[in-house]
């Protein structure tokens, strides 16, 4: 009957299974410590010992709302533009008054905010 096969099956895989691990235990003790087969799974358990707590920390993270709290600022920089970095063309249709470390004129890249150049002394805001 198909009952008395699936009984035969399991009885011959739970052997096999038997004769595998005492193969694997006779093979561990010849092998011994320095096995390249154990080293190498030993570095793979490490791996993935490290892996699973790096994961375990970042789900944190998440959760505690550092990450968005980082992604929040990251997004404000990026839809400020380069708005008030030191050194880079600001376009401007129109002059919108003086800003420190900048001259406003017409210029290779049109109009707007053009670097000063110049470094005002310390204590001292804007152009001298």
């Amino acid at each position: 009957s198909l009952e008395d096969e699936l009984a035969a099956s399991e009885a011959a895989a739970a052997r096999a299974e038997a004769e595998l691990a005492a193969w694997e235990t006779e093979n561990d003790a010849k092998a011994g410590e320095k096995n390249q087969l154990k080293v190498a799974a030993r570095q793979v358990a490490s791996a993935v010992a490290a892996a699973r707590k790096a994961k375990e920390e970042h789900a944190q993270a998440i959760s505690s709302s550092v990450v968005p709290a980082m992604m929040r600022r990251a997004e404000a920089v990026l839809a400020e533009g380069s708005r008030g970095l030191p050194g880079r063309f600001e376009p401007a249709s129109a002059f919108a008054g003086a800003r420190p470390g900048y001259v406003f004129r017409a210029g290779d890249q049109g109009l707007g905010y053009y670097p000063d150049g110049q470094i005002p002394p310390r204590g001292l805001p804007g152009r001298f």
